[in-house]
């Protein structure tokens, strides 16, 4: 189906791509507290006196969208005023962000977006040298949100949102499944046709006869939490046979999603053979020409959710991550191409209602766990090194 904005049958430079996404994709994505008592704890409220302002914002917004959130916290949190948010390039959380400070206008969110194992590995380097500066981390590995855990850099703090989640990957009053992502393998429309493209419904497509001498986009093996899922599934279901295939028919190496989608938009690839969706999502608002499909059996990455535990503004973090986790702030994410584990939030993108898109089918989930992933990565690195170089 054609798209009302005329940019998609341009020629696609890197630069036009960055710019466009940055600009425009804002605009376009969206159409334990108390123990026993599931009440959260705040630190830095004195005297019972609440602000005029923060009762205005409790009576019309907490008090219907995060019922579990105590005005006292929302007063202290004023008083910290800033939140410090490590997290991932995609601009669904950067809608977040704006979209707290509008529901709380006297906070001010200060973001600083990294791409998956960089942003750990910040994280890890400034807590260990002591540089306090994280308020709160999304991690798209959610292995390296448990490394952080073991090191007792995270706080405990149990958000509201945990008795409406719908999965078992998360730690209880540690860490969250702030959203998930699923992997997707991509394509222009105005190279291989939606039809053809569906022969993607299954992860083997990647080797159909059909592909051979097509040039993939691939992302390095330890890029984030989504190539390390990526891998983990290819490697147990295939061994190095999909990965031998791919590097037979021609590929480039990328530093990211983002960078893989780029490719394949220009010209430079002909398929993306496995990245996050969420980021497909962000280019598609765009204009760009990509569409993606989703094999099965569906990879599912959560991304792990958690407040420093030195944060510099604890009480803000905590407020920050309760909206974040609230039906209001799962909608941005949903909105943006994320998976929700949150009960109660309806999808609002507008590419589901493209002719090419079939959404995942939960039913399809790929089952595993984040020990034995993590305890299969130093082989599956060593392996994948050999085949990519």
């Amino acid at each position: 189906m054609p798209h009302e904005d005329d940019t998609r049958g341009r020629r696609w430079s890197r630069r036009a791509l960055m710019h466009d996404t940055a600009v425009r994709v804002g605009g376009t994505l969206l159409g334990a507290g108390i123990a026993g008592l599931g009440v959260p704890e705040f630190a830095g409220a004195a005297g019972p006196a609440i602000d005029p302002d923060v009762q205005e914002v409790y009576d019309r917004f907490v008090r219907v969208e995060m019922p579990g959130v105590p005005v006292e916290l929302v007063q202290a949190a004023k008083r910290e005023g800033t939140v410090t948010f490590y997290c991932d390039v995609l601009p669904a959380e950067v809608l977040v962000g704006r979209a707290f400070q509008d529901r709380f206008p006297f906070m001010r969110v200060e973001e600083q977006p990294l791409s998956g194992g960089a942003l750990a590995q910040r994280f890890m380097a400034e807590s260990a040298a002591r540089a306090h500066l994280a308020d709160v981390c999304v991690f798209t590995s959610f292995p390296d949100a448990e490394k952080a855990l073991a090191a007792h850099y995270v706080m405990q703090y149990t958000c509201s949102a945990e008795r409406d989640l719908q999965t078992t990957h998360y730690v209880p009053g540690y860490i969250l499944p702030a959203a998930a992502d699923i992997m997707a393998v991509a394509y222009n429309p105005q190279r291989i046709s939606d039809a053809d493209a569906q022969v993607f419904r299954a992860w083997g497509g990647l080797m159909a006869p059909r592909w051979h001498g097509k040039r993939f986009a691939v992302a390095d093996v330890l890029v984030g939490g989504t190539t390390q899922m990526l891998n983990y599934y290819e490697y147990t279901a295939f061994g190095t046979r999909l990965w031998a295939a791919l590097a037979s028919s021609g590929y480039g190496i990328y530093a990211g999603g983002m960078q893989e989608a780029d490719s394949v938009i220009s010209g430079e690839t002909d398929i993306a053979a496995g990245m996050p969706g969420a980021q497909l999502a962000a280019k598609w608002a765009t204009g760009a020409p990509i569409h993606w499909v989703y094999p099965a059996p569906h990879l599912v990455v959560p991304f792990g959710m958690f407040i420093s535990a030195n944060a510099p503004h604890p009480n803000a973090a905590k407020l920050f991550e309760e909206y974040y986790m609230s039906r209001p702030g799962q909608e941005f994410l949903v909105a943006g191409g994320n998976v929700t584990f949150r009960s109660g939030v309806t999808p609002t993108a507008k590419y589901i209602h493209e002719p090419w898109y079939v959404g995942p089918d939960p039913k399809k989930y790929w089952p595993y766990t984040d020990a034995a992933l993590a305890a299969a990565m130093p082989d599956i690195v060593t392996k994948w090194r050999a085949i990519f170089k």
